[in-house]
């Protein structure tokens, strides 16, 4: 029907024949209207669908990819063993505690972990005539413990050798540098960190030349890790390292805009051009993408602008076309990568934060990427020259009502998100319960958005919470969920939850509906 009318418009008609022909057919309106608004909640529903199964796939796989360190017990003892028989030395060694960790976080932790071991015997344990000597048990001992708590892995490995020799290794460090030779012995902690450290002029077969301690850096800090030591003279040392246990891992897209290393989700790039022309239209400057029947024009800003920085587009300029619900937009950066996967983490881990950031993902360099909310950046972007500013107020009063959407699995939460800022709300992203009640503690929302189903703290025990929180008791909740038994809606009900949506069967409107009807009885 579309096709039709634009094919009996005839552009070299004249305005009157124009005229009466689009009054003759304004009509048919109506009827357009009402079958794209069915496409719109079909596929609204179709793409909601299809990201349940995406979501129940990627659960498959994460329980698939998540192992015990249990099965490290016997390799840190058989290591332990062939190092202290190498060296001469007496060692008891004792593993205590247990976790769960992705594959990936594991395959990092073993060399390190393996490394700190071999370690702690090689430096850390003296021969038994010198432990005789101090008094101490002939033979040495060297203990690793695992902790698991919330969503973080801690392990330790302590042994009760002669500790770090700082004056030896602040004096080596000096003769490469001489203004090291004043390095505090904290200081020293975490220079032992760096590459070609070293307290021997001799090599062996165990540590080569140095402590080696960057290679243990350099593993825990790829997963978004850290590490630190203590040591005392004569009492021993003590390596802690923390790690995640889980990444969420997805599919970013590396960019540069003002010297700021920056990632954006691959899936919502629809391409990369360099521009050949900027033009002007009454909403700013625009780009021409495409080719033949397929060119469009789409607004686009500098990257840096929106970071509240000095930037303006130009010709040659690299311009990423977002795909977005409110329609395409472009922004231009100095540079950007091959997309890969990276492990996104929650903006917990920052003093300060920008309304324009999600999320932010170590790198093995020991750098980070600050993943960009895309439709933040598109609301700043509607919002004019005025709006630009990452630190403008997105919580000044009298703005767009407050969601606070609680969601482990990536794909359900960025359309959820995205569906809602659609809607012209702010939107607060939280992975699991634990983080959304922290979240609303910090920022109560007017409405909870909340899956069932999540790790640490699953939605019943987080909405409980809510319940026993004055400040929190009275916002209202819609559960979002697969689980269609009884007994879920039951204590759902027994909760206070306003609505309880299947995911299978989610159209947006009835979810905007829903909103809308807290929204107003809240009020």
């Amino acid at each position: 029907m579309m096709r039709a009318l634009l094919r009996a418009i005839d552009p070299r008609a004249t305005p009157e024949q124009l005229a009466e022909r689009v009054a003759k057919t304004l009509g048919y309106g109506g009827e357009i209207a009402a079958r794209l608004g069915a496409v719109l909640e079909e596929w609204s529903a179709n793409e909601f669908a299809m990201g349940v199964q995406v979501d129940q796939a990627e659960e498959l796989v994460r329980r698939a990819s998540v192992e015990s360190v249990a099965r490290l017990e016997s390799q840190i003892r058989r290591v332990a063993r062939a190092t202290a028989a190498q060296l001469g030395k007496e060692v008891d060694v004792t593993v205590r505690g247990d976790a769960l960790l992705d594959t990936s976080v594991e395959r990092r932790l073993s060399p390190a972990l393996m490394h700190l071991v071999r370690n702690a015997i090689d430096h850390g344990i003296e021969p038994v005539a010198v432990r005789r000597e101090r008094g101490k048990p002939e033979r040495g001992r060297v203990t690793v413990v695992i902790e698991q708590s919330e969503s973080m892995v801690r392990v330790v490995v302590e042994d009760d050798g002669g500790g770090i020799a700082f004056d030896r290794l602040r004096e080596q460090l000096a003769r490469v540098r001489p203004e090291r030779g004043r390095t505090t012995d904290v200081e020293l902690l975490t220079a032992i960190f760096e590459p070609g450290v070293t307290v021997r002029d001799e090599s062996n077969t165990i540590s080569g030349r140095g402590v080696g301690l960057d290679v243990v850096a350099a593993e825990v800090s790829a997963v978004g890790g850290k590490v630190h030591a203590e040591s005392t003279i004569g009492v021993g040392t003590r390596f802690v390292l923390t790690l995640p246990a889980n990444l969420r891992v997805d599919v970013m897209l590396p960019i540069v805009a003002a010297r700021i290393p920056c990632a954006v989700p691959s899936r919502l790039v629809r391409e990369i051009s360099r521009i050949k022309r900027v033009e002007q239209t009454t909403d700013g400057a625009a780009i021409r993408v495409g080719e033949g029947e397929l060119a469009r024009v789409v607004p686009v800003r500098s990257l840096a602008s929106i970071f509240g920085l000095a930037g303006e587009v130009r010709v040659g300029d690299a311009a990423l076309v977002i795909d977005h619900p409110l329609g395409e937009f472009a922004v231009t950066v100095d540079s950007y990568q091959n997309p890969r996967p990276v492990a996104a983490r929650p903006l917990t881990e920052l003093a300060l934060r920008s309304p324009l950031l999600r999320a932010i993902a170590p790198t093995p360099d020991g750098g980070v990427l600050l993943v960009l909310d895309l439709h933040a950046v598109h609301a700043l972007l509607r919002g004019g020259d005025g709006a630009l500013d990452p630190r403008a107020a997105v919580h000044a009063p009298g703005g767009s009502r407050h969601v606070l959407v609680v969601e482990d699995a990536p794909v359900a939460r960025e359309l959820l998100c995205g569906l809602l800022r659609s809607f012209g709300m702010r939107v607060t992203e939280a992975t699991d319960g634990q983080e959304g009640l922290q979240a609303a503690r910090r920022d109560p929302p007017d409405v909870l958005l909340t899956d069932i189903e999540m790790p640490i703290m699953d939605g019943f025990e987080m909405i409980a919470a809510f319940r026993k929180d004055a400040a929190l008791a009275g916002i209202p909740v819609v559960v979002l969920t697969t689980r269609s038994d009884e007994a879920s809606r039951r204590r759902a009900d027994a909760l206070g939850v306003r609505a309880y949506v299947s995911k299978r069967h989610f159209v947006e409107k009835e979810l905007r509906a829903t909103i809308d009807a807290c929204l107003r009885r809240g009020e």
